[in-house]
């Protein structure tokens, strides 16, 4: 493709870099998926899904809002099995109410606005984010965990001039060398062993494993309720309860109440080496004040059951208070 910029109607930009400081924070999700099995070799979370729509991204550099629109009807085609299209009325009034100039947005502080407010369908329900965290987009297992896992990744790309001249249905984005003509949001929704499937400006196409590690710049997986409120189970299978659980271990959101200590088991008493006789007509008269003992030493050689289990529960009560404050620090 030329190198020369053909401006196409229908085709804005508008995605910012998030802060270095946001994209630090967000990069808990490498260290979770160091204990998953490997992705599966291919998955597509469009089900056949393709009405996607601009969402105003021919207008309006919205494109990092319009890519969460996309997002909620490829998390719903797949938990449902039918799409929620947020209306253009409210792609507009949120993005002009964040970017009054139209200035564009970045994704990582328009991931913050998601979790408190939600973008709103027709029925004026408001689909929000949960956790939400960064991966290295030049690390393809990661890219495909996270697709797997969470249904979509949105990604920000420098968008290079070739790409932009060939952005019809079905469209394939390699590496090149051609210039970069500003930043861009777009929304993956799948992979195979060529790529990632993305949607941008209401049509589906590839970006290469190559093309990806070279122009993308940041990369989001996203927990949202979308993906898992028909029955708390993902469509990857996952139980979104225990997954919860996990999340809130490894981002710095607050540590979940943990689950209750199973119950010591009863120590018995130690057994008595001279029981004494059996019940005697009355009681036994009481002996004599024992003479006072000298104190434990502190290295006794052989404490009791009793006791090591005593200081066993202690320890562990004790890790996990210690385990629930770090939470409440993070």
């Amino acid at each position: 493709m030329s190198d020369e910029i053909r401006l196409i109607p229908g085709r804005a930009l508008g995605c910012n870099r998030s802060s270095t400081r946001d994209l630090m924070r967000a990069l808990w999700l490498p260290r979770y998926m160091k204990a998953l099995p490997p992705p599966p070799a291919a998955c597509d979370n469009t089900r056949g899904f393709s009405q996607w729509g601009m969402m105003l991204n021919d207008q309006l550099g919205c494109c990092v809002v319009a890519g969460k629109g996309h997002a909620i009807q490829a998390w719903t085609e797949s938990e449902y099995g039918r799409a929620v299209t947020v209306p253009d009325a409210e792609i507009r009034g949120v993005y002009l109410k964040l970017s009054p100039r139209d200035a564009g947005l970045d994704i990582g502080t328009f991931l913050k606005w998601m979790q408190a407010n939600g973008l709103k369908d027709g029925a004026a329900t408001a689909h929000k984010v949960g956790a939400y965290g960064g991966v290295d987009p030049s690390v393809p297992d990661q890219i495909k965990q996270a697709v797997f896992l969470f249904g979509v990744v949105s990604i920000g790309i420098d968008l290079p001039s070739s790409w932009y001249n060939n952005a019809d249905q079905g469209f394939v984005w390699d590496k090149t060398n051609a210039r970069i003509i500003g930043g861009h949001d777009v929304t993956i929704v799948g992979y195979n062993a060529q790529g990632v499937t993305i949607v941008t400006w209401g049509v589906t196409g590839t970006i290469t494993w190559a093309g990806l590690a070279q122009h993308c710049g940041e990369a989001w997986a996203i927990l949202a309720p979308d993906w898992y409120a028909k029955d708390g189970i993902s469509p990857s299978g996952l139980d979104v309860a225990n997954l919860a659980y996990d999340l809130a271990v490894v981002t710095s959101q607050p540590l979940p109440p943990l689950p209750p200590l199973p119950p010591v088991p009863p120590v018995p008493p130690d057994p008595d080496p001279d029981p004494g006789p059996g019940p005697g007509p009355g009681p036994a008269p009481l002996p004599p004040p024992p003479s006072p003992s000298p104190p434990p030493s502190p290295f006794d050689p052989c404490p009791s059951v009793a006791t090591i289990t005593r200081a066993f529960s202690h320890v562990r009560d004790g890790v996990v208070r210690a385990m629930q404050e770090i939470g409440r620090r993070r």
